[in-house]
């Protein structure tokens, strides 16, 4: 297979698993009701006390006082630029293989 085909395959892979792992959630019975529930608890549990963490940290740093729309815009993008890295790191580790093994396929 070519080099440049790789990233395509795995994207094709990757959004096969996905479509799997959604209609798995259909026929599991966790139709929209039952994610629009688990999505409730994760916000309830995760982003919720992130953004009072990320807001609380930014009132330490800011010497003088924010809106509370500034503050709620700065935690959400915050959220977003971490929840990117993450993303980034994940993809890179389970790409690093592929591209050690295209590594040694060029002979260097």
């Amino acid at each position: 297979m070519r080099r440049w085909l790789w990233p395509y395959a795995i994207l094709v892979i990757a959004l096969t698993l996905a479509g799997i792992a959604a209609l798995a959630a259909l026929l599991l019975g966790l139709g929209p009701g039952e994610l629009a529930v688990r999505l409730t608890v994760v916000d309830t549990v995760v982003i919720e006390p992130t953004k009072h963490l990320l807001i609380s940290f930014l009132d330490m740093v800011a010497p003088f006082d924010l809106p509370g729309w500034f503050k709620q815009v700065y935690a959400i993008l915050a959220l977003i630029a971490i929840a990117g890295m993450v993303l980034s790191a994940v993809a890179g580790i389970l790409l690093l293989p592929v591209f050690y093994a295209l590594y040694r396929d060029a002979g260097h």
